[in-house]
């Protein structure tokens, strides 16, 4: 008969002591591994068999937790404007025995500047990553972004931001004249489009109005080019020859944002 002992681990148990049987040169027993639900560190608990005359027997057991410690990352801030720099604060459920190297991730990378990886140093709990927000000069509506940070051995997670765009110039619409009759036909109204402020980019802009099809347009969509201001071109009124006595209609010019693939007033 051996008994049985080893390095204190709750999770652990084991009987105390195992018997050979006469004739034989060995037996087994059963290590049980109790699942406790929480975070731990994972162990490597010792062994040890001593008696029967025979000299102490060791071994190690390696006890892998199987709850995940936690990643955390928030954003010091949450609303973002193009140009602007904030900070991604990583923190750790459980200080790594060994530098870590973190995955950091977004799903709208290409709007922002930050290292795809960052190293928490062996017993540290925490680390700093810095994010800038490219300022382009490409229009687009306000897009809501979300930023990851995953580990090997710990649970991942995430934050969003609100990426606000600087590029979405201020526009005009003029129409004259601003009564027509149904009949004036294709040409009845002369539209001018203006940028307003600088022209540092270009822009497409989509007409609509709120009728149900009283007015022709050539084209739905204008373009001003880079350095280009103003456009003029005409709108019909279209004939439907109801008696529907006088009507107001009202036109939008939205500016359009491919990367989103909607408008923007």
């Amino acid at each position: 008969t051996f008994e049985l002992s080893f390095t204190a681990d709750s999770r652990v148990s084991l009987p105390v002591t195992v018997t050979i049987p006469a004739g034989q040169s060995s037996a087994n027993f059963y290590i049980t591994i109790t699942a406790n639900g929480v975070t731990d560190d994972n162990d490597s608990v010792a062994l040890t068999a001593t008696g029967g005359g025979y000299d102490a027997a060791a071994a190690t057991l390696a006890v892998i937790d199987d709850v995940l410690p936690d990643v955390h990352v928030e954003a010091s801030r949450h609303d973002v404007a193009e140009g602007e720099t904030f900070t991604l604060h990583v923190t750790l459920g459980r200080a790594p025995r060994a530098d870590l190297v973190a995955a950091v991730g977004c799903d709208h990378a290409s709007l922002f500047t930050f290292p795809s990886q960052v190293t928490v140093p062996a017993g540290n709990t925490s680390v700093d990553v810095e994010v800038t927000a490219i300022d382009d000069d490409v229009p687009y509506v306000s897009q809501s972004v979300v930023f990851t940070v995953s580990a090997a051995g710990y649970e991942p997670d995430e934050t969003y931001v609100t990426l606000a765009d600087n590029d979405i110039p201020e526009i005009e619409l003029t129409l004259t004249p601003a009564t027509v009759s149904e009949g004036a036909g294709a040409q009845a109204v002369n539209a001018r489009l203006r940028r307003v402020g600088d022209a540092n980019s270009k822009i497409t802009v989509r007409l609509s109005d709120d009728s149900a099809g009283d007015i022709y347009y050539p084209t739905t969509s204008i373009v001003l080019d880079k350095g280009v201001s103003m456009a003029e071109f005409t709108l019909g009124v279209v004939d439907n020859a109801l008696a529907e006595g006088d009507r107001v209609v009202n036109v939008t010019a939205a500016i359009y944002s491919a990367s989103c693939s909607c408008q923007a007033t």
